[in-house]
């Protein structure tokens, strides 16, 4: 021990290089509590992450219904910002569930039959994990669906819609629908699945949504 010091060049400088040990061994702990506060962090944001899935069920000889739901599979409410709807990539506006009924309307015609029920997700609504919600129902003729899946597919073809949302964390999300396929990305154009989706979806991307009070004033 006594050659240690010495070959450090005596007891102050041992006790220097002793303290200076120490610090590096506190930095390093330091520096790993750190990072795995950002890991855990990170794994706390992805547990509460959203997921909105989308679905119809077809209308049969014994049930003439055509039902449209959304849900949420995900880990944490989806906090809704906005519900928009287009025909042939054109949005349809209208306040609350009347764009919906709009839509089935144009998109059905005569193949209707019956009373139309339709909801829509507006701002503010909290759409938490496990719920559900149906946005369309509406009762089609026998006509249609001795068509089959293949016709009801057909007239829904030209559909799409998007949903914006919030996770409880706020970090902005978006849900389009598009010919059948669901999409789901960061609702930024910083975002490359943002920049991903909007080269395939286009104009119901790029459609900003339009306020609750513009809706009620374009009626």
């Amino acid at each position: 021990m006594a050659n240690l010091v010495e070959s450090m060049g005596g007891a102050a400088n041992a006790q220097a290089f002793g303290a200076l040990l120490s610090l590096v061994t506190a930095t390093i702990a330091i520096i790993i509590a750190i990072w795995n506060g950002i890991i855990i962090q990170k794994q706390a944001r992805l547990s509460v992450i959203p997921a909105l899935s989308i679905w119809a069920n077809y209308p049969t000889r014994d049930s003439p219904i055509v039902r449209v739901t959304i849900a949420n599979k995900g880990f944490g409410p989806a906090i809704i910002q906005s519900f928009q709807v287009f025909r042939d990539g054109s949005e349809i506006g209208g306040p609350l569930f009347e764009k919906t009924i709009t839509l089935i309307k144009s998109s059905f015609g005569r193949h209707l039959s019956g009373k139309i029920y339709a909801a829509t997700l507006e701002r503010g609504h909290s759409l938490g994990t496990g719920d559900e919600v149906v946005i369309a129902e509406f009762s089609v003729t026998p006509e249609l669906i001795r068509c089959g899946t293949d016709g009801v597919a057909q007239l829904m073809k030209p559909i799409s819609l998007i949903v914006r949302y919030k996770d409880i964390y706020g970090r902005k999300w978006a849900f389009a629908v598009h010919e059948f396929d669901g999409h789901t990305f960061k609702d930024s154009c910083c975002s490359s699945s943002y920049r991903s989706a909007r080269k395939q979806l286009g104009n119901i991307i790029s459609s900003p949504p339009r306020h609750p009070l513009d809706e009620y004033k374009a009626r």
